[in-house]
């Protein structure tokens, strides 16, 4: 149980050996340990909030730890809202943990997990929402990441979900107006009319709903597996995309005896991107295994990129063909066509080969010569998230599990309630539809916890947040 009347301590830099390090303190006690261990070089009777004062830092025997730079700040102009402070000490571990351990002899405790942004959140400093976005924002891999972490610490979810939950309050109190004080002959705005506004709510909400893929793919990344038979170019795409020469091109058929794994980014999505050993008969146990390790690796993928050399003669339609295989076996909405070197003549007759065997998603590269790669790379994003790319366009995101969870059933809800009103019900039953509706969208916010809720999101932050 999270002790809000303890004064708790944390080193708030990552880690390891740096020029400098940053120990937080948060709680009522945080001045009187800084005016205890903390004494600056010039005479100071007062340490004033929000300035920053350097000196020297002793233990609780009176030796001097270390040279350091502190700020006090005063409740509630802080980041916890209570009175907090902040050591800035040189980057040495064995520096930072006698400053940490000097602060816990004097009775401060070790934060838990997240505990600093826990107590912003519980003082009123900031949402549920906004308090998911520092933790995105300190483990975002890509600008876009940053992006959307830094707009919904700013409130963007908030300004656009709280207006449609005060529409359904507004919805709520004519229908329980009408049923109290029916007798008196108060009405509502009419079925009519409350039906047109709920649906227009609801709509709302689908389109937010509608970007729940886009939004879970930016947050947690995509797997895309390059497969093919050896020797049409596979290892060459495999550098292009990633930017680095990380694969061996060779013209020697079966040189990727193994799949190798990079991370890299389309379009601000994170994306792992495998390159496999050349699918084909195996001629000898090691080859054998690495096309066994291609197949599993094409089941785990959100995408498979199949790629052919169109200079090479029509591709077999029988049973044996590996091309054909792939793209029969793992469906054409997961399997993706690499037409690659178009430098060259077209041996295959690809517009025959799109015809006859369906081929829904294809692109063509010259991954020898980086033609096409960017091509490549939007078409992947606007198959993988459903729309194409529009760099003005301002979308609000939803990344957290938990926040879309909390609008799935607010859908569900208003879909019942209209359900309900349809068939003409009474209005408790459609009040209480809209009354769920109206508390999952609150839970976005914290508004209605747990104590579950709480640590399930404050666990997965660092220590120091």
């Amino acid at each position: 149980m999270l002790k809000m009347s303890d004064t708790i301590v944390a080193v708030g830099t990552p880690q390891g050996r740096g020029a400098l390090s940053i120990i937080r303190i948060s709680g009522e006690k945080s001045l009187e340990f800084l005016k205890k261990r903390f004494k600056t070089w010039k005479a100071t009777k007062r340490i004033h909030p929000d300035r920053i004062y350097f000196g020297y830092f002793y233990d609780t025997s009176g030796n001097e730890l270390d040279e350091v730079g502190i700020i006090y700040y005063k409740s509630p102009n802080s980041f916890t809202g209570e009175d907090m402070a902040e050591i800035i000490c040189h980057g040495s571990p064995v520096v930072v943990s006698e400053i940490v351990d000097t602060v816990i002899r004097d009775g401060a405790r070790i934060a838990h997990r997240g505990e600093f942004s826990e107590r912003r959140f519980l003082n009123g400093k900031i949402d549920l929402t906004q308090a998911e976005a520092i933790n995105d924002l300190i483990n975002s891999t890509t600008v876009l990441q940053a992006k959307i972490a830094e707009s919904m610490l700013k409130g963007s979810v908030s300004r656009k979900i709280i207006p449609l939950k005060d529409r359904l309050l507004h919805i709520l109190v004519e229908l329980e107006t009408e049923v109290e004080f029916s007798e008196e002959g108060v009405k509502s705005s009419g079925r009519k009319n409350i039906l047109s506004e709920i649906e227009k709510i609801l709509e709302d909400l689908k389109s937010i709903k509608r970007n729940f893929k886009r939004s879970s793919f930016i947050k947690e990344g995509i797997n895309l597996c390059i497969v093919g038979k050896p020797n049409v170019g596979k290892s060459s795409l495999f550098n292009q995309l990633i930017k680095e020469e990380r694969a061996i091109v060779s013209h020697v058929p079966g040189t990727t005896r193994d799949y190798i794994v990079e991370a890299s980014n389309i379009s601000g999505i994170p994306v792992k991107i495998t390159d496999t050993a050349g699918i084909r008969e195996a001629f000898d146990e090691i080859e054998s295994e690495g096309i066994k390790r291609s197949y599993k690796k094409m089941e785990d993928a959100d995408l498979i990129l199949l790629v052919i050399d169109v200079s090479r003669g029509q591709t077999s339609d029988t049973s044996k063909d590996e091309d054909i295989e792939v793209i029969e076996r793992y469906g054409r909405n997961k399997v993706f066509v690499v037409f690659n070197k178009i430098d060259l003549p077209d041996g295959m007759g690809i517009d025959e080969f799109v015809k006859k065997y369906k081929i829904k998603n294809f692109w063509g590269t010259s991954a020898k010569y980086g033609i096409g790669i960017e091509g490549l790379k939007n078409k992947i994003y606007e198959i993988l998230v459903g729309e194409k790319i529009e760099e003005n366009r301002e979308i609000l995101f939803i990344t957290s599990k938990r926040q879309q969870r909390c609008i799935l059933d607010a859908i569900e809800n208003i879909e019942n309630g209209i359900t309900d009103l349809l068939k003409d019900m009474p209005e408790e039953y459609i009040s209480y539809h809209l009354r769920k509706a109206s508390e999952s969208l609150s839970e976005i916010f914290g508004e209605m916890r747990t104590e579950d809720i709480l640590n399930e999101i404050f666990s997965t932050f660092c220590i120091g947040k």
